[in-house]
């Protein structure tokens, strides 16, 4: 956490079901899918807010 996530990195959205389950994102932010990792992230920075372990 604290870090930006580089461009060439590939992300994908959450699955719905977990997207539901999950609290509302702040505004400017959103959950992004990298591997098995759920973070949060700054849209327009990158940076990353937290993240989690989804298996």
């Amino acid at each position: 956490m604290g870090y930006i996530l580089p461009y060439d990195i590939y992300w994908d959205a959450i699955p719905y079901d977990l997207y539901y389950r999950l609290p509302p994102a702040p505004y400017g932010c959103r959950y992004i899918m990298v591997d098995r990792d759920i973070l949060l992230i700054v849209v327009s920075t990158g940076l990353i807010l937290d993240a989690m372990y989804y298996y």
